[in-house]
């Protein structure tokens, strides 16, 4: 996790985790949306400090039908 969002967690009140959770990877994509109109899934791994294999695991288990989708194999959308 890059120390900009780790002190804005830390000043919502939310505990250090050893984990991240899915809701940290949804505003993490909608950061990186925001920001360069795309998130790829190597960005992601990155501003969480995770591997992309977890991040793809992540990402996939947030897949609902009409909630996210992929274009090739690195944007979200």
């Amino acid at each position: 996790m890059n120390s900009e969002r780790k002190s804005r967690l830390e000043d919502l009140g939310h505990a250090k985790r050893a984990t991240e959770t899915g809701e940290d990877y949804l505003a993490c994509i909608l950061e990186l949306w925001e920001k360069k109109g795309y998130a790829r899934l190597v960005d992601v791994a990155n501003s969480l400090s995770v591997a992309e294999a977890s991040a793809c695991s992540m990402i996939k288990s947030l897949a609902t039908p009409g909630m996210s989708s992929a274009k090739g194999t690195e944007d979200l959308r």
